[in-house]
């Protein structure tokens, strides 16, 4: 009866390890990578520029924004890679900013030839009216 005893206990403590490690195991490898602060798109006609700052401000109806820039920011026209000394006051410009460690908004992308947006023709902000049937 000892020799059962020792043996459900072996066997008891050799399972609980087993489980306890795999649960050590699958903590340390589910780290989860850092998330990127959440970001918006950007898009509006250049109001001013400091490329010594490395910042770019765009006029808005209400109010002015100003984007940083940095080295990492990929500058496009037409698809193809560009340099933040093309941009014009007065050119519609688009991309992607996202906060700095500071809070700043910084360009992760700068696409350089973009379209005015403009309501297409016979377009209203109304709603949609129901079709008769």
């Amino acid at each position: 009866m000892n020799i059962a005893k020792a043996f459900a206990a072996l066997v008891l403590l050799t399972v609980s390890s087993f489980y306890a490690h795999a649960a050590d195991t699958k903590s340390s490898t589910n780290t989860a990578a850092p998330k990127l602060p959440p970001g918006m798109p950007v898009y509006g006609k250049v109001g001013a520029i400091d490329k010594q700052a490395g910042t770019v401000t765009l006029q808005g109806k209400e109010k002015v924004r100003i984007f940083h820039t940095t080295p990492q920011t990929r500058v496009h026209r037409d698809g193809q890679p560009a340099k933040l000394e093309e941009v014009v006051i007065g050119q519609w410009i688009g991309g992607y900013a996202r906060p700095d460690a500071n809070g700043r908004s910084t360009l992760s992308t700068l696409n350089l030839a973009v379209v005015q947006k403009t309501p297409a023709a016979g377009a209203t902000n109304s709603p949609a009216k129901p079709r008769a049937r």
